[in-house]
């Protein structure tokens, strides 16, 4: 499995960065979550980690559901979603 993630918004608000995230390696899928143990990414202190998702379908769409996590002091609770949009 590979994913990038980019904030493609054209402006970002003052004060906040830009964010870029990303990982790749094997994955197990019990038919709730996935779980990829990183093998390589661009933030090293990823790498050897497990990245647990929620998994759940919805009109075509997976819709992946990473654990809370905290920033600036504020618990953020994030839904990925993913749309296939080529058999290749």
């Amino acid at each position: 499995m590979a994913v990038m993630m980019v904030d493609w918004r054209q402006d970002v608000p003052g004060g906040q960065k830009r964010e870029y995230s990303g990982y790749t390696g094997a994955y197990t899928y019990d038919g709730k979550q996935l779980v990829t143990t990183v093998d390589a990414a661009p933030d090293p202190s990823r790498i050897g980690t497990k990245q647990p998702r929620g998994v759940r379908f919805e009109s075509g769409l997976i819709i992946m559901i990473p654990p809370p996590r905290v920033v600036d002091g504020v618990t953020e609770h994030r839904e990925i979603t993913w749309e296939k949009v080529s058999d290749v």
